[in-house]
């Protein structure tokens, strides 16, 4: 977990999730939170980007998917993202996860990025 403070208080924090499997070395940002007295200043941002580069610097694949409109707008601003999906969440859950299909998050945005960090200019 990485956590942000503000003048020694703490203000937010990110927890990141490893991902085994064919891609090794591989990092995804599980959930990120701000403290209502911190929202909208651009910790949420500033946090998953310090983040991305630190796993990126060591070598890791590093992964986000959110639906948090101020995220999404970081990530598609930033040329260290590439956006990989964009979409709403399509198809039914069934089973134990069959109240979900009611929550009015199933309408919003959900974005996919991959952390690329800097990128050379090849002109």
């Amino acid at each position: 977990m990485f956590v942000a403070y503000v003048d020694g208080e703490l203000a937010g924090f990110s927890a990141i999730c490893p991902l085994p499997g064919k891609v090794k070395k591989q990092k995804k940002a599980h959930r990120t939170v701000v403290f209502p007295d911190y929202q909208g200043i651009g910790i949420g941002g500033f946090l998953i980007n310090t983040i991305a580069e630190h796993f990126h610097s060591l070598g890791y694949r590093f992964t986000r998917v959110t639906s948090h409109p101020a995220l999404i707008q970081v990530m598609k601003k930033s040329s260290k993202w590439i956006i990989k999906r964009q979409g709403r969440m399509t198809g039914k859950q069934k089973g134990k996860f069959a109240s979900l299909n009611k929550q009015q998050s199933r309408q919003r945005i959900t974005v996919s990025a991959l952390y690329v960090g800097e990128q050379e200019d090849k002109s």
